[in-house]
Order: structure tokens, then C-alpha cells, then sequence
């Protein structure tokens, strides 16, 4: 049985007297007093201490297709700081989206809960500017050479050599037919990244099938990286 790291009461033992335990259940009842509840979470299997991710959303961020939202991650064993910051779940294809930047990260020390409310305004105002770049990606098309070059970035970010077919792979779309606005091929790309399932070959040619990413603060890292690419590239 797993044992979830949101529901920690305490920090791992590994931990130095120095570390401030910052609970995961008191950082959801901070945010349910701006409206935010846990949607969906996430953890790979370790000790009930790991790194965790917990999406809270609001009604009224909701949208046709999915829904903005906070992302937290935290962690009890001194793996990771509390980060805290916008996104924006796609239903169609239960994709996590990065807002591209680094939100807030706020260490394990001193009054965790107090500093974690005073940074709530600024990850509302990033919530607000993914928004923003929703819209435009929605207004937009990516041309065949952006396309190309997001697909090598999300190559570079799963350690798989940039090759013709792998482009390719990488960059096919599994639904979304018709579609042509770059908030659609942002989408393909980003899926195919994140949840894997598509077939790429090694620098000796040999074919196997991208795993998905499973670590929290990796999921994170990616997901940012590509919107950061995204936002590079629309305003080249």
C-alpha cells in the first residue's frame, strides 16, 4: 500500500534539526481560503516523505477545455522546496501545462505557512499572464520551422537524439485533426513529452517507446522548459 506523502504529519528522520516541516494538508487550507481545492495529485511510490504534486483548482478559472490552476510541490525528506505556481490542465488530453516560469520556491525554514500566503498574489498574477499566453497561442500559428525547432527542444529535454524520425514521432498529433492554432501543436508536442508512448531510436538506429515522465519535480521542470521555448519562439 502506498503511503502518500501529502498526508505527512512529520518530516523524515533524514532531515536536520534545521529543517522546517511546512505540512502539505496545512498548504491546501491556506489556498482553500483563496477559493483553491486539490483536483488531482501525484507521487511515485518511496517512503510517504517524497516529492508530490497537488493540482488545487477554482470554478471560475474553468474554461470549454480544461482549467487554470496552482501547482504545488513539495516534499518531507529535503529533496525539494514548496514551489508553487500557475498551470493549466487540458482535459481533452489530461495534460499538465507549465506556466514557464519558475513561480515561487520557498525553503524549508522559518515560518513556511506564512511566507507560502504572502506569495499567493504573485502566482495569481502568473495565472493571469499564462492566461495571456493561451490566448495569443489560440490567435497563432506556429510555422513548420518553429514547430521543428520546439520539437528538438522537447527531444533535448528527454535525452533523445534530434533525428528525422524522431521528429517526426515527437511531433505527430494523436487527436486534435483539423487543428491548426499554435496553442493546438503546443499541445501535441507537449503531450507526446510528457505522457511518452511514442516510438524514438537511439543514435544506432534502434527504436523503443518514450516511458512517460513519472517524477514530480522533473514533470515540473519540463513542462516549464516548453512553454518557456514557446514563448521564445512566438516572440522571435
Amino acid at each position: 500500500m502506498t503511503t502518500l506523502a501529502k498526508f505527512a504529519t512529520t518530516a523524515s528522520t533524514t532531515v536536520s534539526d534545521k529543517y522546517s516541516f511546512a505540512s502539505t494538508a496545512q498548504i491546501h487550507e491556506v489556498l482553500a481560503d483563496y477559493g483553491f481545492h486539490e483536483s488531482k495529485y501525484r507521487q511515485r511510490a518511496g517512503s510517504g516523505y517524497q516529492r508530490h504534486i497537488s493540482i488545487l483548482n477554482r470554478a471560475q478559472d474553468a474554461d470549454e477545455q480544461g482549467a487554470f490552476n496552482l501547482l504545488l510541490l513539495n516534499s518531507h525528506d529535503g529533496t525539494s522546496s514548496v514551489r508553487l505556481e500557475a498551470g493549466y490542465f487540458r482535459i481533452l488530453c489530461e495534460n499538465q501545462i507549465g506556466a514557464g516560469q519558475v513561480g515561487v520556491r520557498i525553503r524549508h525554514s522559518g515560518d513556511v505557512l506564512s511566507k507560502i500566503e504572502l506569495a499567493i498574489p504573485s502566482v495569481l498574477n502568473q495565472m493571469d499572464n499564462l492566461r495571456q499566453l493561451r490566448e495569443l497561442l489560440l490567435s497563432q500559428t506556429l510555422s513548420y520551422d518553429q514547430c521543428v525547432q520546439l520539437v528538438q527542444r522537447a527531444l533535448q529535454l528527454r535525452d533523445v537524439p534530434v533525428s528525422d524520425l524522431n521528429v517526426v514521432s515527437m511531433g505527430r498529433a494523436r487527436r486534435f485533426e483539423g487543428e491548426t492554432s499554435a496553442w493546438t501543436q503546443f499541445n501535441v508536442i507537449q503531450e507526446n513529452t510528457v505522457r511518452g508512448g511514442v516510438y524514438v531510436e537511439n543514435n544506432a538506429g534502434k527504436l523503443r517507446r518514450l516511458r512517460p515522465i513519472g517524477e514530480a519535480g522533473r514533470l515540473v521542470q519540463v513542462n516549464n522548459d516548453l512553454t518557456a521555448t514557446v514563448r521564445e519562439l512566438l516572440a522571435a
